[in-house]
């Protein structure tokens, strides 16, 4: 079970490239964090938000989802309203551009 409590890791672990991270938790004295990037959204379509996020492991690894979770990404569509061609283009570009971002994460190299 997660506890709510912060842990401290014994050396200090950098969160990976365009992420902010949550304190660390333990979790069965598996140290991790959730770690976020930034939130985006299309042209004139303020209500269509995409935000990854991921779980970084006390070694500064990005869980590949062994265990907890693997990178992920969460599409919000605040509003019951179509997208226009533009929009929908505008929201691919987003996808693969925030698809590229949790490789990276998974990918990288703990520093």
């Amino acid at each position: 079970m997660t506890t709510a409590r912060n842990i401290k890791p014994a050396a200090e672990v950098g969160v990976p490239e365009a992420a902010q991270a949550d304190p660390w938790q333990d979790d069965s004295g598996q140290r991790f964090r959730v770690i976020y990037g930034p939130t985006r959204s299309i042209a004139d379509r303020p209500d269509v938000i995409l935000f990854p996020s991921a779980v970084q492991l006390g070694d500064g690894t990005v869980d590949n989802g062994e265990k907890m979770e693997p990178p992920v990404l969460y599409v919000a569509l605040q509003e019951e309203r179509g997208l226009t061609a533009v929009q929908a283009r505008a929201l691919a570009t987003a996808l693969v551009n925030a698809a590229a971002q949790l490789d990276r994460w998974q990918w990288s190299v703990p520093g």
